[in-house]
């Protein structure tokens, strides 16, 4: 494991301890700066792999030290005891990567060698990424000499639209025969090929290849991307000074998949491949925006797991991250394919029910609860948990996202408050109808 040069901006040493000990055997060197002000200084005297920063912090705010982390292109983790929506908002737009909550158990303690190492392969990612791209383009400008590419297809066309030069690529990723890639094989030979196989569709009139022709006199350049079979392939087409065109065919099918993985990471929880509070936020703005122009409902359910803490205490954090990716696994069986559930953090989860009622929603969290408190086959013996669920329904709790979250917190700690392993939900319409199923 490479060594992770990290500035750990934190005024508190007891919690500035407790965070060294939590990245104890991740490689970590620590740099430490007591206020925001000196974080910002150690960021434009030196190099870091990644901060991580208190919220509240001496003589500046933690934002100031995300916005010059951002700036500087390190990636940054933001830690806060508040829980203030609209801050960890702010954190993400200025470039955090990350946000944890610190809580009264320190759970985020056992959540952040995880960030730590997500954040990391992100950054890891798109460095990779960018270095691919710049690759390309290299090899673009290359292209555009007219040399040929070993790892990529080519083909020169001259002013007239005949074909000077291609390589075994281009005739294999275009789907070629032999005769077609031989010096002076006007581009009209393979528009009528293409056309024969089908490519332009079932029927193509000698407009079209006439069309297809007179675009291909044009100066303009472009680039796509498409599937031949297993392969994704970049296709560009780059004019020359001289009339022509050189057109590239790439195969970038690692790049994208690093591409597609690194956006999956970026928006779901590691642990458990549940959508992260990012993805969901993004979700429920959408959803609430379509509530509010068709005049429906939905509801956003705050799932809280009961006697989670045991689990990790009698049978260890492994044993916890089982029964976590568990009830993800439950979850999602008892919602609908339309509905959203996320892992908000630690043991706490966060589900969007569209075009839901509030009674459907106290249907569904019932059921929730009935399932989530069936034993958890571990090994060498079983754990159970429970679950208190706080509903808030739209428009009734609330007609903006912040309002809707805060609703469903607050309904979550009174379904604690009645005993646990029950829902509550922001109205009245649970009052005769407590749920309780189990208690904790």
């Amino acid at each position: 494991m490479s060594e992770i040069y990290l500035l750990y901006v934190e005024d508190d040493p007891t919690a500035s301890e407790l965070v060294q000990h939590a990245l104890r055997g991740e490689g970590v060197q620590a740099q430490l700066a007591r206020s925001g002000e000196d974080g910002i200084v150690a960021l434009a005297n030196a190099q870091f792999d990644l901060v991580i920063t208190d919220y509240r912090l001496p003589r500046c705010s933690g934002l100031d030290v995300v916005r010059a982390a951002a700036a500087a292109g390190v990636p940054v983790i933001m830690l806060s005891g508040s829980d203030d929506l609209g801050v960890v908002v702010q954190a993400i737009r200025l470039g955090a990567s990350d946000y944890l909550i610190k809580d009264d158990r320190n759970a985020y303690l056992d959540l952040l060698p995880t960030v730590v190492r997500r954040v990391l392969g992100i950054q890891r990612l798109e460095r990779e990424k960018q270095a691919v791209e710049a690759a390309l383009e290299a090899e673009r400008h290359w292209s555009r000499l007219a040399i040929d590419r070993i790892h990529q297809g080519v083909s020169v066309f001259d002013a007239e639209l005949r074909l000077q030069l291609c390589n075994r690529q281009f005739l294999a990723y275009c789907g070629y025969p032999a005769e077609l890639g031989q010096r002076g094989t006007p581009l009209e030979a393979l528009l009528r090929f293409n056309a024969l196989r089908g490519d332009y569709g079932e029927t193509v009139g000698e407009a079209d290849i006439r069309r297809r022709l007179a675009r291909a006199l044009g100066a303009d350049s472009f680039r796509y991307e498409r599937r031949s079979g297993d392969a994704m392939i970049q296709i560009c087409r780059e004019p020359l000074a001289t009339g022509g065109f050189v057109v590239t065919y790439t195969d970038i099918t690692e790049h994208w998949h690093a591409e597609q993985r690194a956006r999956h990471q970026a928006y779901h929880d590691a642990l458990t491949g549940l959508p992260n509070r990012v993805l969901f936020h993004e979700l429920l703005q959408h959803e609430l925006a379509h509530a509010q122009r068709y005049a429906g409902g939905l509801a956003v359910l705050f799932i809280d797991l009961d006697g989670f803490k045991l689990v990790n205490d009698v049978h260890g954090h492994r044993a916890g991250d089982a029964v976590l990716v568990a009830v993800a696994t439950r979850l999602r069986q008892h919602l609908r394919a339309s509905d959203v559930v996320a892992r908000r953090s630690g043991d706490e989860f966060l589900a969007l029910l569209p075009d839901a009622t509030e009674p459907q929603a106290c249907a569904v969290a019932a059921a929730l609860i009935a399932a989530l408190s069936l034993p958890y086959e571990l090994d060498g013996g079983h754990a159970g948990v429970s679950a208190s669920i706080g509903i808030a329904h739209f428009p009734e709790a609330g007609t903006n996202e912040e309002a809707l979250l805060r609703a469903a917190d607050e309904a979550m700690y009174r379904a604690k408050a009645a005993g646990k392993g029950c829902y509550r939900s922001t109205t009245a319409f649970d009052a005769a109808n407590p749920m309780v199923t189990t208690g904790s």
